[in-house]
């Protein structure tokens, strides 16, 4: 312990130990490296935000984020709730309610009416595969046309080569059926597929009893089951 005398001096006494010198340096010591790091004159102290960034980081806490907060607000909750926004909802509610009164779907006696009307326009009986058959009438409101069209391909034959060993010509042909000897000399032969495909010859002599026909030499001999037509 210190005890005082006259004259401003103090006096040790009664004091065991260093009566807590130790750590009041200790203090010390921690003062003087907060004050040298701080830097002579406040030098250290430069790094701090300015007042202005202090004045936005405010207004953001104080303006930004609650104005975030309401819009944030009118999102959808993803929990399937409907009560996310009462606004936002009266506002969905008005216009699905507008768009089912202004729509005006048909009638059930409409509809039947409708229905009559298809119905008669159908053909009275359908292909296999459920199709409308179709018959052209006319060509470009010609009747007479569409008549010469169906009388030309009545007249054209589709066959096939059925000659394992066809020259370029002569073949056996089948898909008709035709006993005369020469009934096709004259007509022409257009193929259809194969390598001959587009290429045209004529009919030199036909053989009605195997429906071999000789034609104007080929560029190639045709292939087994090629089509052709005669016309």
């Amino acid at each position: 312990m210190w005890g005082g005398l006259d004259a401003g001096w103090l006096t040790r006494t009664n004091c065991n130990g260093d009566c807590g010198i130790a750590a009041v340096k200790s203090d010390t010591a921690a003062i003087l490296t907060d004050t040298a790091e701080i830097g002579a004159a406040g030098a250290g102290l430069t790094a701090l935000a300015t007042q202005a960034s202090v004045n936005t980081i405010d207004d953001l806490l104080d303006t930004e984020l609650p104005a975030l907060t309401t819009e944030v607000g009118k999102i959808p909750k993803s929990d399937g709730t409907s009560s996310w926004n009462a606004t936002a909802l009266a506002a969905i509610q008005g216009e699905a309610n507008d768009a089912l009164v202004a729509y005006d779907p048909p009638t059930n006696a409409e509809l039947t009416t409708a229905q009559g009307v298809i119905t008669a326009l159908l053909p009275a009986a359908l292909t296999g595969d459920g199709n409308m058959k179709v018959d052209v009438l006319a060509i470009s409101g010609d009747t007479t046309a569409a008549d010469r069209l169906e009388a030309l391909m009545d007249g054209i034959i589709v066959a096939q080569v059925n000659d394992a060993g066809a020259s370029t010509t002569s073949f056996v042909a089948d898909g008709f059926t035709e006993a005369t000897n020469d009934h096709f000399n004259g007509r022409l032969i257009t193929f259809l597929t194969g390598a001959l495909a587009g290429q045209q010859t004529a009919i030199t002599d036909y053989v009605g009893a195997t429906q071999t026909l000789t034609v104007t030499t080929l560029t190639e001999a045709p292939a087994e089951n090629d089509f052709f037509i005669v016309h």
